[in-house]
């Protein structure tokens, strides 16, 4: 059994027994909360028993009403008290159920005594009747003591039933501890020393192992993790046995390493050398943990021990008091801000020491968050002292050994001496324009103005040399100075640090790049040796790096000769892009790839090799290979489905056009029968109306309304069946021209409903004039055939909302109940009694086939008694 597994169910076995143990005691401890309660409540039932009894003597004696209010209260008190009651052994109920009994008695009892004492006569003198009071008092003292007893008895069983559940309560408590140290006992027998003694056996296999003899094998005892880590370590040692067989290939790749470390440390030597001829030191600040790290060299400047670990503020504690804020302050910018820094300032050595250094810091941001600052540190007293001489030798410039230069505020050149003579024999003829007096233009403005009082110090680059150059400011004669001293060797040694240090820290991002990268990345040679490779091309191949380095780049391709093209073709035109390639892996599966591959070179140009990264597109031509046959079968389908849709379109059409021509023909062919059926009914009516009975003129009014009617009814459906049939042939029709025209053909209906039909400016839309006439014309006609008991008023208007017209038909009529909103636009749908409201129940049916036909969409937003609003829109089609 797993270790593990034997941990879940002993967890589970312990778990169960705690959640049984707990609920047991959380049950018990309920109880004695519960008969607690009872208890005091008994123990109130028997105080109120007391006082009843007391209450009823007083009442007896002195026979006034408040005496007996005084009773019915407590009496009140004692019965509600005693409701509360909630007794579980059969003793106890019996008690209470005598309780209840002897409360029922009293109660009557002083019910007849108070009868009693209000019932005597009102001369009879209180107290006068010996016998009447001693009897009514043995009464209720029976009752009173029969009460008090049992409540008393219920109480100390209560009480006794309340130290039985406390006693239960430890009990459970002592074998819930008791259980939980058996149960440690047991799991510690069973399972840790089992494990303990297992680890013991595996780590002197280990030992054994790592004294070299590969060939000891642990053994094996258990089926558990500690097994399973037993076997692990076995199959090590069996692939350690198989590494170490090549022994000729492990020595050279020793060798190879310790290549690369000797290297290493030449460079970190020359560096360090280098750094300590500048008197350069580095130093570098992790955020994350605010602890700085010092070279030798910078420990060497601040002559500390090199043991030594300074915080951040130790650090800034070694600049003189007045520098400290300075550094402080470019140092906060430097993180929160990106800015770097070039500072030089006093320092006090842990000698006590005081000196001069130059120290530069740059921030390096990841992901917009600062987490690096990183400079240098430079002694620079002896060029401080330096320039303290030469303003010493500013007196004898005539034999100070650095170039001397003097102007006037206006720029002229007053004076040089030889030195200056000798390095720069064209600065009087250069004039501003030579590097010795660079930024000269802008430095003299913020002496003559006043902004700046003393001198200002900067690097100046005449040639290839390099001077720290003073400028100071003689106001008394307008006149400044500059004192320069040669400082190429230092600079060129600081140079040198910083490209030595910066070509470390690209070679290390570059090689964290190439290995982060998860497509095979190669660096090929001239003659198509491989020389370097990263992680992913080891697993898109299956060989080692260093078995991969110095072979063939052609050789893990299915197709060498193709490989070699590729790479022949990066070195004739210095890139490839997508070249198509398949890698072989040793295990025979295969990786369809696209290499992109430049050349790189050294600094003076020279090629070095080719550098290649593979893409691998095998899911990419799968997923191509599958699309292929989806678009070859769906062009399949589209063929035979667009040859069905054209023949259903063709069969469509001919029964529109059969249809069209019916309905024509059955229209023209009913209304003929119809026209002479209603002629004939129209003349009967008017021949013979009043000379027959009422019913034979009841029924020629039936005949004349249904031929009416029936006309009607064709007329409509003809309408029905013609509109909205076609799209072709629309044109821009002006909504504006079809209401108006309307208004003024329905005036005479208008005007007899006492109504008023406005609109706003309507657009003009694509459709069939005549469609568009007959839309407006049945929802202006319905908006004057439902009104209420106000006059009709009846607004058309319209808005644009994205790719669409909506146009509204507003009245004040009697409106529409929400649920027949989708209804009334069905054929034949009524929602009145056609004697109320005539019509046939197509005008609606015959809107929304229009404007179907139009691309859109028709509905109706209406209250019962606040009017209806239809909507409909159209399409803004572009000409």
């Amino acid at each position: 059994m797993k270790i593990r597994t034997q941990f879940v169910i002993n967890t589970a076995i312990l778990g169960i027994i705690l959640l049984l143990v707990s609920a047991a005691m959380l049950i018990t401890d309920q109880s004695v909360k519960n008969t607690h309660q009872q208890e005091a409540l008994a123990t109130q039932i028997e105080r109120e028993a007391y006082e009843l009894g007391y209450l009823a003597n007083d009442y007896l004696l002195h026979r006034e009403s408040q005496q007996a209010s005084r009773w019915e209260a407590k009496f009140a008190s004692f019965s509600n008290d005693l409701l509360k009651m909630d007794v579980n052994t059969p003793e106890q109920q019996a008690l209470l159920a005598n309780i209840e009994t002897n409360r029922q008695r009293l109660k009557g009892v002083f019910v007849e005594v108070r009868a009693s004492i209000e019932n005597a006569p009102q001369t009879q003198e209180p107290g006068s009747d010996a016998q009447f009071m001693q009897v009514s008092w043995s009464r209720l003292e029976v009752q009173s003591q029969g009460m008090i007893f049992d409540a008393s008895r219920l109480t100390w069983l209560l009480r006794e039933q309340e130290d039985q559940l406390r006693q239960v309560t430890s009990l459970l408590s002592f074998v819930l501890i008791s259980m939980l140290g058996a149960f440690l006992w047991v799991n510690y027998g069973l399972t840790f020393r089992r494990t303990l003694k297992a680890i013991a056996e595996l780590q002197a296999g280990t030992r054994v192992i790592g004294s070299g003899d590969l060939d000891f094998a642990i053994a094996v005892k258990n089926d558990d993790e500690i097994g399973e880590l037993s076997r692990a370590f076995n199959q090590m040692t069996a692939s350690l046995r198989m590494v170490t067989a090549s022994k000729a290939d492990l020595e050279k790749e020793i060798s190879e390493r310790k290549q690369a470390e000797e290297a290493l440390r030449r460079n970190e030597a020359l560096l360090l050398e280098t750094g300590k001829l500048a008197k350069v030191g580095g130093w570098e600040l992790d955020l994350e943990t605010m602890q700085p790290t010092w070279t030798l060299e910078t420990y060497h400047i601040h002559e500390v021990d090199p043991s030594l670990q300074p915080g951040l503020e130790g650090a800034i504690d070694f600049y003189a008091p007045e520098a400290r804020p300075q550094i402080s302050e470019a140092v906060r910018r430097a993180i929160e801000e990106g800015q770097s820094y070039d500072l030089e300032l006093p320092l006090i050595t842990a000698k006590g020491r005081n000196i001069w250094i130059r120290t530069m810091g740059q921030p390096e941001f990841r992901d917009g968050k600062c987490v690096r600052l990183f400079g240098t540190i430079q002694d620079i007293t002896e060029r401080k002292q330096a320039e303290v001489e030469l303003i010493r030798l500013a007196s004898f410039p005539e034999r100070n050994p650095n170039p001397i230069v003097e102007l006037g505020y206006s720029g002229d050149i007053l004076y040089l001496n030889p030195k200056t003579r000798e390095l720069f024999p064209d600065l009087a003829s250069s004039g501003p324009k030579h590097p010795i007096l660079a930024d000269l233009e802008h430095v003299i403005p913020k002496f003559t103005e006043g902004k700046l009082q003393k001198h200002i110090i900067q690097e100046v680059k005449a040639g290839d040399a390099y001077y720290h150059q003073t400028i100071v400011n003689i106001p008394e004669s307008k006149r400044i100075r500059l004192y320069n001293v040669d400082i190429t060797e230092r600079k060129q040694a600081e140079e040198a640090l910083l490209a030595a240090s910066l070509q470390k820290q690209a070679s290390e991002y570059a090689r964290s790049l190439i290995e982060v990268s998860i497509d095979p990345l190669v660096t090929i040679s001239p003659e198509g040796k491989i020389t370097d490779v990263n992680e992913a091309t080891v697993k898109a191949t299956g060989v080692p790096r260093q078995e991969l380095i110095g072979t063939n780049f052609s050789s893990y391709f299915t197709e060498p000769e193709k490989a070699e093209q590729g790479y022949r073709q990066v070195f004739a035109q210095g890139f490839a892009t997508d070249y198509p390639l398949t890698i072989r892996h040793r295990d025979g599966h295969l990786t369809d790839v696209l290499y992109n591959a430049s050349l790189y070179k050294d600094a003076h140009g020279r090629i070095l090799g080719a550098f290649a990264a593979a893409r691998d597109v095998t899911v990419q031509k799968r997923a191509e290979a599958e699309l292929k046959r989806h678009k070859e079968n769906l062009e399949v389908l589209v063929k035979e489905r667009t040859s069905e849709l054209e023949e259903s379109s063709r069969d469509l059409a001919r029964s529109n056009e059969n249809l069209e021509q019916f309905a024509y023909v059955a229209s023209h062919d009913l209304q003929e029968p119809l026209r002479v059926m209603s002629s004939y009914s129209q003349l009967l009516e008017r021949r013979y109306k009043g000379r027959l009975d009422q019913d034979a003129d009841e029924f020629i009014d039936f005949i004349v309304e249904a031929a009416a009617r029936m006309q009607k009814l064709i007329t409509d459906l003809l309408a029905y069946s013609r509109a909205g049939h076609s799209t072709a042939d629309m044109a821009g029709v002006d909504c504006n021209k079809i209401v108006r025209g309307l208004v003024d053909g329905m005036a005479t209906t208008i005007e007899s409903a006492d109504g008023n039909v406005t609109f706003d400016r309507l657009p003009v839309i694509t459709a069939h004039e005549s469609s568009l006439t007959q839309l407006f014309q049945n929802l202006i006609g319905n908006a004057l055939k439902f009104r209420g008991e106000q006059p009709p008023c009846i607004h058309v208007s319209a808005r644009q909302a994205e790719e669409e017209w909506v146009f509204s038909v507003r009245d004040n009529g009697i409106g529409i109940e929400p649920q027949y909103s989708q209804r009334i636009f069905m054929i034949f749908q009524r929602l009145h009694p056609r004697d109320k409201y005539p019509g046939t129940g197509i005008g609606l049916s015959i809107c929304k086939k229009i404007v179907d036909t139009l691309g859109g969409r028709i509905w109706v937003e209406s209250e019962p008694g606040q009017g209806a609003t239809f909507y409909f829109t159209a399409p803004i089609r572009k000409e």
